[in-house]
């Protein structure tokens, strides 16, 4: 299922939700929205919701492409709800080899993650 991409005018924040699994070719689609959303504000603070996601870890293939496809984000933090420890090993590799990894927080609730990004 393709990843939930929107701007939430309401709190300044574009919100990623993730549930269940996705193609490489929906990931590609994903990343395109964000690209363009992040490119038409200067709020660029992610908060990406993935507590209903597939706790699969993608094949290895895929995870390059996922790399080589988000490397060109310009986001100022992103703000990660629900990842398990598992996810959250992952997703730093991720952001590490992005260079983005100083940019990133895990947070158990929603709460905390928005006062993180609201910088409260």
């Amino acid at each position: 299922m393709r990843p939930e991409v929107y701007f939430d005018d309401k709190i300044e924040v574009l919100r990623i939700k993730v549930v269940g699994e996705f193609s490489r070719e929906e990931l590609a689609e994903s990343i395109t929205s964000i690209k363009q959303m992040l490119k038409s504000t200067e709020n660029r603070n992610i908060l990406a919701d993935i507590t209903d996601s597939a706790r699969v870890l993608p094949p290895k293939e895929d995870r390059k492409s996922m790399v080589e496809m988000a490397k060109d984000l310009d986001w100022h933090k992103i703000a990660v709800v629900g990842a398990d420890p598992v996810l959250r090993i992952t997703s730093k590799v991720i952001l590490a080899v992005m260079g983005k990894y100083k940019e990133a927080r895990f947070f158990k609730t929603e709460d905390e993650a928005l006062a993180w990004l609201k910088g409260d």
